[in-house]
């Protein structure tokens, strides 16, 4: 397989993990593998995903991604609830559009080359406190 979804250690995000160079089509499996896990755990207990893709260069053009963003990640049911990390290697810029239109999107994304990082990122969505009234 091109990649794998787990729950992070923690278990409060999801880490894919790609292997390989990919196109939006196998990130369409990996989004719709990530979602069905993600929705096996409580919203308030997932602060999003882990997306690391080093070593993994997006092979799909602007248009592609675009595409991806606005129509592909709503019909596998991704959510814009929680945060979206994705770890590239440095200098690779193949990755870029995705983060600038999943912030266009309404998602909450960033790019990082540091997956700990990233990680900590993601998971402070379910640490930080409740607020309450």
């Amino acid at each position: 397989m091109p990649y794998v979804v787990t729950l992070n250690p923690s278990g409060r995000s999801v880490l894919v993990r790609h292997h390989h160079d990919f196109d939006t089509v196998t990130a369409r499996e990996a989004a719709a593998a990530a979602e069905s896990l993600r929705g096996s755990v409580p919203l308030d207990q997932c602060g999003g995903l882990v997306c690391d893709v080093r070593g993994a260069r997006n092979l799909s053009g602007l248009g592609e991604n675009y595409l991806f963003v606005w129509n592909t990640l709503p019909a596998v049911g991704a959510s814009r609830r929680g945060r979206v990390g994705i770890v590239a290697d440095p200098g690779d810029r193949s990755h870029d559009f995705i983060v600038a239109f999943l912030i266009g999107a309404g998602y909450i994304a960033e790019l990082f080359n540091d997956p700990a990082a990233a990680t900590e990122w993601v998971e402070a969505a379910v640490r930080a406190p409740a607020l309450t009234a």
